[in-house]
């Protein structure tokens, strides 16, 4: 999940310009959303991390919200628009049974 206030600090240490930070910011701020289905509409939420489903911007924004994290080579991972999948494949051996976990 994007924690604004990092991805802030993120593009002043990427070397984004100011007004354009500013306007990211003022983009993801104060939004809201709410859940619906044929008749029934639920409570509107705010939300004050993440960025916006289905937008543009936004998997290009994840992108660089994750530009310096680094990997270990016994980590798998999969970055895809704006989600990641962090996993590690390992075998446990207790008694007669073997299991694998991702």
């Amino acid at each position: 999940m994007v924690i604004h206030k990092t991805l802030n600090n993120k593009l002043q240490q990427l070397g984004i310009e100011l007004f354009l930070i500013r306007w990211i910011a003022a983009w993801l701020t104060n939004r809201t959303w709410q859940a619906s289905y044929s008749n029934w509409t639920g409570k509107i939420f705010g939300y004050s991390q993440g960025d916006l489903q289905g937008s543009v911007l936004g998997p290009y924004l994840f992108r660089l919200y994750l530009s310096d994290l680094t990997f270990s080579s016994e980590v798998f991972y999969s970055l895809y628009a704006d989600n990641l999948k962090l996993g590690k494949l390992f075998t446990c051996v207790t008694d007669k049974h073997v299991c694998k976990i991702t």
